[in-house]
């Protein structure tokens, strides 16, 4: 598999042909409901991911952040984020950048350490290392002052 550069979402998808389901289960090439119809067309998702037109990043994150609120502990929130991580890693991404100070606090200390106690509970699929790798991703991103990476993404 080709390695994930700082040319974004859209070099990584034209770099290989990938499968539909490669697509949608890779964090980092999944754009859910922003894919272009052209994106669609050339990829084969039609039927695997809900018509109509491409939602914004601000949009999903409005609503993701909807979503957010309503949980109502900590853990909650850790396990939404790191759902949305697991699908969508430019979203996450994004939602850490725009909303940091609330999403820090669930994604790092001190909510990582309840995480980590519990792990056993709330074990999902998708592997993950450490919260180190997590802010080796984000500490680049709020360095780059064009957000690269997030301007591939519509």
């Amino acid at each position: 598999m080709a390695r994930r550069s700082a040319g974004g979402i859209r070099s990584l998808l034209d770099q290989e042909d990938h499968t539909p389901y490669h697509i949608l289960k890779d964090p980092l090439m999944n754009k859910g409901t922003s894919f272009t119809a052209e994106e669609r067309n050339s990829h084969h998702l039609h039927g695997l991911i809900p018509g109509g037109e491409p939602q914004s990043l601000e949009l999903k994150c409005k609503i993701a952040m909807i979503q957010f609120h309503k949980k109502t502990s900590p853990l909650e929130k850790y396990n939404f984020l790191h759902t949305i991580q697991d699908s969508d890693e430019t979203l996450f991404c994004y939602i850490l950048i725009h909303h940091i100070n609330e999403a820090m606090p669930i994604v790092y200390t001190p909510t990582v350490g309840q995480a980590c106690t519990e792990w056993s509970y709330i074990y999902r699929q998708v592997p993950r290392g450490k919260q180190k790798q997590l802010l080796s991703l984000i500490v680049p991103l709020l360095t780059i002052p064009s957000y690269r990476r997030l301007s591939n993404y519509r």
